[in-house]
This record gives C-alpha cells, structure tokens and sequence, in this order.
C-alpha cells in the first residue's frame, strides 16, 4: 500500500489555500487568479483510490473531494504540514467518541452540497465507507487497519448522522477517515454508472467525479493536465485562494525548475538537489523541507546473500561508512539525518523525527 502523498498534498494545499507558495511575478489579472502546479509524475485517474492510481492522482483528489474528518495543519517555517495529532470535522460538522471508543458518530454539515447541487445525506455517507470496506481498492487495505471491514458497522441514524460501531477500541479510526482513502461519493450520481459486475461503478469514476469538496473538475486528460475550478458552495472549509488550478506533467525536473524561476509555474515538487539550492539562491522562489514521516533513503543490505548474511559484515562496513560524506554527495545536505542517534529507549517524537536508526549500531 502505498501511503506517503502527503508531500504532494502539503504543498498543493498551501498554495491552494494561502496563495501561491513563490516570489509573485508580473501577471495579467487571470493570471494572477491561477494557480499552475507542475509536477514529474501523472494524474492517471479521478478515483482517488483506484487501484493502480499514481499519488499524484490521490493527492490532486483530496481536492475534489471531502472526508468526514480533516487532520489540523500547524506551521512549518513559512509553510504548514498536517498536525496528525489534532483531527477537526470536515463534511461532518462534529462527531462524538463514546467513552468505551466502540462507537462513533458523526453529524453531518448542515445544507453541504455535492457538485451537482444535491444533498449531501448520511446515505451518501452509508455507501461511501461500504465502498470503501467492499470495492477492491486501495481504501480497503487502509481503513482495515483501523477495525473497519464491514457494511455492517455502518448505520444511517438519520438523514444527517451516520454511525460507526467496533468490535474493539482502536485508535486509527479517525487517522484513516482523515486520510486520503476515505472520500466521500456522491453515492445516488455514481451508482447510476454502476453495473452487476460494476457495483461500485470503479470505471465510471476514474474519468468522472462524484464529489462535493472544494474544486470541481473542469477538465482531465490522463496523464497530462487537471484543470480545477473552485467550488464556491463548498462548506466544509475556507474558501480556497485561488478560482481556478492546473495541474500539469512536466516529467524533467530541471524544465520544472526553469518553469519556476521565470514565474510561469507557481509549485513544484521533487526538483533535483543542486536545482533547489541554485532556486533558494537566485531569491525567485521559496524553497520549503518539508518533512515526510512515513517515508526514507537508505542503503539496505540483502542479509540472505553472501557476504550480507553475516552479522559481523554488515557491522563492521556501518562502522565504516562515511555517513556525512554519503548523505552530502547523495542529497546535498537536504533533508533528515536518520543515523547517530545515542538515545536509551523508546526515543521522543522530535527525537524520532530526525533520527530514526542508530545505523552505527545495525
């Protein structure tokens, strides 16, 4: 399972909502309410958990499409990054945990609308977490980690409550419903592109959308541009910055980097090392380290390999590495160190953060 977009996601929706993330160029008026998001990989699907779905597809929906609940953001630098331990209602207003945590209930936003201008309901909400547990998507391995896997703990209580019951306590069910394989369907216009080997019309969604977040979908061509247009009946947050967005493959990071520093795209991911610092620099673009909790770099040995498999081998050549040397040339000094921790025990978060592995002592 693939889980670690939130780097896309971070940067998109800063810019989405804050404004865009670089040094302002001079611009028409119509340029200046567009942002342009240039990005190496591809948007190959609209279903935001399709199986096979690039997370540039999975990111770029977060968009488009709402979750029952939102992780909080708090400041980065000048940027912000999720505040994974603060969850805030998102197409729900507010919900409730019982006091055994077995039950959850979630109240829906008053007068929430999907793009087509229908009710959101709790029915909608009913089919979409049954998707997500029955459909063979990536949802389904995701929100298993969290005690969901059947229909059978989802409950319409009213037009406007949903909820959710559990055999057993377990503190990812929020963390999942905030996350990226929890969206919301606009439940009555999808089934009607369903089919009997179909049910929970996966084809239709890949190129179409039934959705209520905070962009709609003004046009797609897989693997090379979205172009979003704001929602502005959307509820469940601030009103986004920006009226319209691009989303474009631009596959060589260094065509991105230019793109930048002449102000004709406005974010960017994944730029090369020596790119970003000649950016951070030239004083035409912001560059921002955002961390990625879930994701690293490292040299792995194969220990069911000769000479890997011995203890002995793989210790002494960790005492001889060059560690700085390796993470300068390899990244240029970029990022988290993830060795030379000297802790006892179970290490503190911010600990945790910038040193992982003690890999001295692998």
């Amino acid at each position: 399972m693939y889980r670690m977009t939130r780097r896309d996601l971070v940067f998109f929706s800063t810019a989405l909502a804050a404004g865009s993330a670089l040094a302002t160029p001079t611009w028409g008026q119509s340029r200046k309410e567009t942002l342009r998001y240039v990005t190496g990989g591809v948007v190959n699907s609209l279903d935001p958990v399709m199986l096979g779905g690039t997370p540039e597809s999975t990111a770029m929906s977060a968009f488009v499409y709402d979750r029952l609940v939102a992780f909080e953001r708090k400041p980065n630098g000048p940027f912000y990054i999720f505040d994974f331990d603060r969850i805030h209602g998102e197409l729900a207003e507010r919900y409730e945990v019982s006091d055994d945590r077995l039950t959850y209930t979630f109240h829906l936003r008053s007068g929430a609308v999907w793009h087509d201008g229908s009710p959101v309901t709790a029915t909608d909400v009913k089919w979409s977490l049954d998707r997500a547990v029955s459909a063979q998507t990536m949802s389904k391995a995701q929100v298993a980690t969290g005690s969901l896997a059947s229909p059978d703990q989802f409950t319409v209580i009213d037009d406007h409550t949903v909820q959710i019951k559990l055999a057993k306590a377990d503190r990812l069910v929020l963390p999942n419903l905030a996350s990226l394989y929890a969206p919301m369907f606009n439940s009555k216009l999808a089934s009607q592109h369903a089919a009997a080997d179909d049910p929970w019309a996966t084809k239709w969604l890949k190129e179409n959308t039934a959705a209520g977040g905070a962009y709609e979908i003004e046009s797609f061509t897989a693997g090379q541009q979205v172009v979003l247009r704001r929602n502005d009946k959307w509820k469940s947050g601030a009103r986004p910055a920006f009226p319209r967005a691009f989303v474009q493959t631009v596959p060589d990071a260094t065509t991105r980097a230019n793109l930048i520093e002449r102000g004709d795209a406005d974010v960017t991911i994944n730029l090369q090392a020596q790119d970003m610092i000649a950016l951070d620099k030239s004083g035409k673009a912001k560059v921002a380290s955002i961390p990625m909790p879930t994701a690293f770099t490292a040299l792995i040995f194969n220990t069911q390999m000769k000479p890997f498999d011995n203890k002995l081998v793989r210790q002494a050549l960790a005492l001889a590495l060059p560690y700085d040397d390796m993470f300068k040339g390899a990244m240029l000094g970029l990022g988290g160190k993830l060795y030379g921790a000297d802790w006892q025990g179970e290490p503190k978060t911010s600990a945790f953060v910038t040193h992982t592995l003690n890999l001295r002592q692998t």
